[in-house]
Formats: C-alpha cells, sequence, structure tokens
C-alpha cells in the first residue's frame, strides 16, 4: 500500500509538472501568468472534486471502484491530449547546468517552501484535528479552503504578468498567515471555515507570483528545467510537513 502511494505521488508530480511545463513553452512568455493561475486553479478544484467523487464511487459500489477510476481518468487526459498538435521547437544552443538553474532559483523556491509549509500544515494538521472535534469528516473546511484557492485565481488570471509582484506577494503571504492564526483560534466548526478560507485566499497566488520572478531569470528555452525545479521546493515542502504532521499526530493521540 505504501508503495503504490509513492507511486502515485510521483506520477501526479510528473503529470503537474509536465502539463504546466507543455503549457509554458507551447503558449509562450507572454501568457506565463494565465498559464500559472488557470493550472493551479484546476489542480485545487480536481483536488476537492476527486475527494467528494471518491467517497461517492466507494460507497455506492465498491472498494475496487476507486482504484479502477484512478486508471480511467488518466487514460480520459491521454485521448484529450493526443488530439492537442504539438509544436516542434528546436532544441537550445547554450546549455544551463541544473545547478545553475538552482542558483537563480532558490530564493524564489525558498518562499515557496515556507508557504506550501503553512498550507500543508493546515491540511494535514490543523484541519483534521480542530475538525475531530465538531465534524466526522472535515469537508467543509476543505472545501473552504479550495473556495479561497479559486477566488483568487478566478479573479486575477486576466492580469497581465507584470502586475501586483512583490506588494501582492506580501499581502498574500499576509493573508495566509491571518488565516493560520484565525484557525488556530477556532472554538467551533462555523469559526474554523474564515481560516481555512483564508489560507487558501493567501496561498493561492503564491506560486504564480513567485513563478514568474522565476521564469524571468533564465531564458525561455530553459523554462521547462526551470519550472520543474522551482515546483520541487513545493513538493520537497509537502515532502517535510507529511513525517512531521504522522508524529505531531500521533503525540497528540499519545497525550
Amino acid at each position: 500500500m505504501l508503495g503504490a502511494r509513492i507511486l502515485l505521488g510521483v506520477a501526479e508530480s510528473m503529470v503537474l509538472v509536465g502539463s504546466l511545463t507543455w503549457a509554458l513553452t507551447t503558449l509562450g512568455s507572454a501568457l506565463s501568468w494565465r498559464v500559472l493561475v488557470l493550472q493551479g486553479g484546476a489542480m485545487h478544484l480536481g483536488l476537492i472534486l476527486g475527494a467528494l467523487v471518491g467517497i461517492r464511487i466507494e460507497s455506492a459500489f465498491d472498494l475496487i471502484a476507486v482504484p479502477l477510476s484512478i486508471l480511467t481518468v488518466p487514460l480520459v487526459a491521454m485521448l484529450l491530449v493526443s488530439r492537442i498538435e504539438k509544436e516542434d521547437r528546436p532544441p537550445s544552443l547554450k546549455k544551463i547546468t541544473a545547478l545553475e538553474i538552482l542558483s537563480r532559483i532558490w530564493r524564489p523556491g525558498l518562499v515557496l517552501a515556507l508557504a506550501t509549509t503553512l498550507l500543508a500544515s493546515t491540511v494535514f494538521l490543523l484541519v483534521p484535528v480542530k475538525a475531530a472535534e465538531y465534524w466526522r469528516m472535515p469537508w467543509s473546511a476543505f472545501g473552504a479552503l479550495v473556495l479561497g484557492n479559486l477566488c483568487a485565481r478566478i479573479s486575477t488570471w486576466h492580469w497581465p504578468g507584470r502586475r501586483g509582484g512583490g506588494s501582492l506577494l506580501v499581502i498574500s503571504l499576509g493573508i495566509e498567515a491571518c488565516g493560520q492564526a484565525s484557525l488556530l483560534t477556532a472554538t467551533g466548526p462555523v469559526a474554523q471555515l474564515p481560516g481555512t478560507f483564508l489560507t487558501g485566499l493567501g496561498y493561492s497566488l503564491i506560486f504564480p507570483i513567485l513563478g514568474m520572478a522565476v521564469l524571468r531569470r533564465l531564458a525561455p528555452d530553459s523554462h521547462d528545467r526551470t519550472i520543474g525545479g522551482y515546483s520541487a521546493f513545493q513538493d520537497l515542502a509537502i515532502g517535510i510537513v507529511l513525517p512531521a504532521t504522522a508524529v505531531a499526530l500521533a503525540s497528540l493521540t499519545a497525550s
């Protein structure tokens, strides 16, 4: 079971980064902001819809129906992808090393990792612990988190790529921190929802804002590896928070 989940996690990361880099290289740098915003919004919408639909499938059919659905959805995606015209691009004349890419993106990547740690702690620790006091399943809180994310993405996807910048990043981080503070002090199910909503609202634009900064630091012909390395900071943060959360939950349960 653990091995299967690891493989699913690796596959998910490859699909997300692959689709993102494909859209960036195909549509060009002029539409980078829209690609970063819309792709992330679709991902978060898919997460909450997938969780809700998965529960329905499991309760209506059988446990085996869930993995069968997991196999079916990528096949449909592959069919859609096969119908998209592929654009031939000449190989880059200047080769840039992975170490050089890392040296240029590590600062935005570190900020992304720290912001992701706050989000991951909400999803994996604060929400379940708080919701356990009031609900059997914390879907209302998760829904508020995704709703906040989508509200920010829908209202800003049409912006020019250079709008906002550093000031918008500071505002986003501040909103996310306010959401965390509200969630920590929540004393009931209704009081918990604003905290998760603000956390999703604040975190939503951090990835595209820093992503635009990262893309500007390197030439367009290396954007595929650049965005892949940048996304790794997000995955690394989640990978650190998950075991830390397991330890924290175990200690809370023991006490």
